[in-house]
């Protein structure tokens, strides 16, 4: 994977451009814990509401572009400790793990559930660094 501005190489040489949702979901990733939750309510307004495939596809595609860039860590969250606990799984564990518990859930993750999300070194830097076009709110 070779990181570009504004874009990622993927390993077989596909240049998918970093888009302004990647850039909004990485900005709640800097902030603080991010659950899938929040990405799901960021894209749904993208699709009709009876496209659950194409939404959690969409998720599932902005998540690996962040993972695969080095730029968020899936894991899970220990309130109680107040840590995060990255999965240490190759990216197509993880986007298998989401996918099936997605499944298994049988409707959209609420707070909570499935997978949290954190910034990396790299993602602060690239968030910081302006490297994602800006997004309207939607709020």
């Amino acid at each position: 994977m070779k990181l570009l501005t504004g874009s990622i190489l993927s390993e077989d040489k596909v240049m998918r451009k970093l888009t302004p949702l990647h850039g909004d979901f990485l900005a709640y990733c800097v902030d603080d814990w991010t659950g899938l939750w929040l990405l799901v309510k960021r894209i749904k307004p993208l699709h009709s509401s009876t496209d659950a495939d194409k939404i959690q596809a969409h998720a599932l595609e902005i998540i690996r572009d962040l993972i695969e860039a080095g730029y968020i860590m899936a894991g899970d969250v220990d309130f109680g400790l107040g840590k995060f606990r990255q999965w240490n799984l190759s990216v197509d564990k993880i986007i298998g793990r989401i996918e099936q518990e997605w499944i298994e859930l049988g409707r959209d993750p609420t707070i909570c559930e499935i997978v949290w999300f954190v910034s990396t070194t790299e993602g602060d830097y690239a968030f910081a660094s302006g490297q994602f076009p800006e997004t309207p709110s939607t709020e």
